[in-house]
């Protein structure tokens, strides 16, 4: 068989650009043999024909036509057709690749794809991967989320996001088509610099939000991006500052920072496993170091083995993270651990892949699709886990409210009966303090929230209470609103927020009536205070503890009525809490993060009569912190089988198709 060559071949052999060779085509100045819309071969003979007499000049056409395959319906040029002296002419400027190929533009674009595509480095395609991957993974709910969005910090994760998807997308495309738009601009090293200030920017934000291992993880890796983008070092060297400088920072953070800083679980995990056989880690450590140094210096054999082993490692440490919810840093360590698995077998992988261009593409694409399947994965799992913990939140907070119902009209009932006792009226109109106490009494039996009941007389002068209360005694009500609002309304008074009665006797939640005398004159009032601590403590048994569920009910002017923070009663609830905006709005659920700073759900409902509305959180990583290691796994497996079987059948189809040509 009489060997053919492509269209960038000849382009290379004969020292014009692709684009030339097209126009020849078109021009009838070399004869090609057509094997598919917009693919052509071209003979051997024919390259010889101008093989060193390349430029500018004339063209010596033969005297004698060529001849012509009928099978193809192209001319062929025999043996002795062949002229020792053509020349080629200077291709003229302008024309479009459409124009020279004269096909559509669809196949024209198949054309530069098969043709002319560039091929990255693998450095560029460990940050293309990664980029993309880390940008879509931030959208999941992580462990990372209540660092990275907390406060100000919140501004920062939508551009972090969509920078790092943008410049992902952006450094492959460009590093595909540099050959063509490399004379006027390095467009590779732009997208370099802009993923390595955005990996940096996120580190900067991480080491805000005190997370050590995301600071040191993410900043290194934009830090070995910048050196790539300046020096144009080659993949393997960049490849092992990586993983010497990953290295190094878990050194670092095993050695210098106490158990007590912000470093990650799976960080503590290894230092609570070696306990104190720390320095046995940490000798390990320097040991995997010292053996990068020497591959990389003095046996670059040894050094392919050496990286293999780094890939391990790190899939391993990438486990670790995704049993922990870390997703982003889970995706980050995978990439990495596969490109050094992939470093040893490089060479020969990208010498096929450069006879093939396209394969550029589907092997891209197909790792790409691999890892965006199992984000998908994943998001469907926590979205199910969401909508499940969204339900049950919005069911305890109903709850809690009819709970909190019972309460407050359950007391608000018990008082309007003793104050229409008979016994009662008789001793407050005697002012009777012992028998009124033990009338009193009743209204604390098998409860734990009453903190204290009292009778004041239409002077704002106590009676009697129960408990008895030497300050209470020594107190007068003349001016408390719950007084004078149930004395001239003759009506039922019920706190809207909590308020302080006495000395000791601070943040109870109020219920009071009027008491009248033997004439059914309005003459007292008689009232029960709920502490505010205890009605707390009752009603955070409607939550679970163990998943981190809180109860917090907000009363008239955002203050907290109920909460399982006693210090916060009392105190307005801030804007930044989710709690506001339930507090504010008639939504049922909402995501937002709660008083202690955590990335929570939210689901609430409104006692409507009292002016509150009744808050049940729960933290998200508590939601998604069940038993999921067995998803890492497959989640893993699922990915290196899946890349697998892709590139083999890529490799596969096109080594055929290589064999039929």
């Amino acid at each position: 068989m009489k060997k053919t060559y492509s269209v960038s071949e000849t382009a290379k052999i004969l020292g014009y650009s692709t684009n030339s060779i097209y126009g020849f085509l078109k021009e009838g100045l070399i004869n090609s043999v057509r094997i598919g819309k917009g693919k052509f071969r071209i003979p051997e003979l024919e390259i010889k024909k101008f093989e060193g007499n390349k430029g500018e000049g004339e063209i010596i056409e033969s005297k004698e036509k060529p001849t012509t395959s009928k099978k193809e319906g192209v001319a062929i040029l025999s043996q002795q057709d062949v002229l020792p002296s053509a020349l080629l002419p200077t291709p003229r400027p302008g024309k479009s690749l459409s124009d020279l190929s004269g096909e559509s533009f669809l196949h024209t674009m198949r054309l530069w794809l098969v043709e002319r595509v560039g091929f990255p480095t693998l450095f560029d395609w460990l940050i293309s991967l990664t980029s993309i991957v880390l940008g879509m993974s931030l959208f999941l709910y992580s462990n990372q989320q209540d660092v990275l969005s907390l406060g100000r910090l919140s501004l920062w994760l939508n551009p972090v996001r969509l920078g790092m998807i943008f410049g992902g997308f952006g450094l492959i495309l460009a590093s595909m088509i540099q050959e063509e738009v490399g004379r006027t601009v390095n467009l590779t090293n732009i997208f370099r610099y802009f993923l390595g200030a955005t990996f940096l920017g996120l580190a900067v934000v991480l080491f805000s939000g005190g997370d050590i291992d995301g600071f040191l993880i993410h900043g290194l890796f934009g830090l070995v991006i910048l050196i790539e983008a300046l020096s144009e070092v080659e993949s393997s060297t960049l490849y092992m500052l990586y993983i010497f400088g990953l290295l190094i920072s878990v050194f670092i953070a095993l050695n210098f920072f106490p158990d007590g800083s912000d470093l990650s679980v799976v960080t503590l995990g290894l230092k609570s496993v070696f306990g104190g056989l720390g320095w046995l880690l940490s000798l390990l450590i320097l040991v995997l170091i010292a053996f990068g140094l020497y591959g990389f210096f003095w046996n670059k054999r040894f050094l392919k083995s050496i990286s293999f082993a780094y890939g391990l490692i790190l899939c391993s440490l990438a486990l670790y993270y995704g049993i922990e919810n870390y997703w982003s840093r889970f995706f980050a360590t995978l990439i990495a651990g596969l490109i050094g698995m992939v470093l040893p077998s490089w060479d020969s992988f990208k010498a096929r892949l450069v006879s093939e261009r396209t394969l550029v593409f589907k092997v891209f694409g197909s790792v790409l699709m691999c890892f965006i399947l199992v984000i998908l994965m994943i998001a469907v799992v926590q979205g199910t886990l969401i909508s499940n913990a969204n339900r049950g939140l919005s069911e305890k907070a109903d709850f809690a409210r009819v709970e909190l119902s019972r309460t407050i009209d359950g007391l608000t009932q018990g008082v309007t009966d003793l104050s229409k006792n008979e016994v009662f009226i008789k001793a407050f109109v005697r002012s009777q303090s012992k028998e009124l106490a033990d009338q009193l009494k009743f209204l604390s039996l098998g409860r734990t929230d009453v903190a204290i009941a009292g009778v004041v007389e239409a002077d704002g002068e106590p009676i009697a209470s129960y408990p008895a209360s030497a300050t209470f005694s020594l107190s007068n009500f003349a001016g408390a609103e719950f007084f004078n609002s149930t004395l001239n309304t003759g009506k039922t008074y019920v706190s809207m927020a909590l308020e302080n009665l006495i000395e000791g006797v601070d943040n109870v939640f109020l219920i009071a009536v009027p008491t009248v005398n033997t004439k059914n004159v309005v003459s007292g009032v008689l009232f029960v205070a709920v502490s505010g601590v205890n009605l707390s403590s009752e009603l955070q048994r409607v939550g679970d503890s163990t998943l981190g569920q809180e109860v917090v009910v907000v009363g008239e002017g955002g203050k907290m009525v109920v909460h399982p923070n006693a210090d916060r009663l009392g105190v307005v609830v801030n804007e930044a809490d989710g709690s506001y905006d339930l507090w504010k709005t008639n939504a049922v659920n909402m995501e937002g993060y709660n008083w202690r700073g955590l990335h929570s759900l939210f689901g609430s409902s409104k006692l409507s009569k009292y002016g509150l509305t009744v808050i049940v959180s729960e933290p998200v990583q508590k939601v998604l912190d069940v038993n999921l290691s067995w998803l890492t796994w497959l989640l893993i497996l699922f990915l290196i089988i899946g890349i697998v079987m892709l590139t083999s059948i890529i490799f596969i189809k096109t080594t055929r198709r290589m064999g039929e040509k």
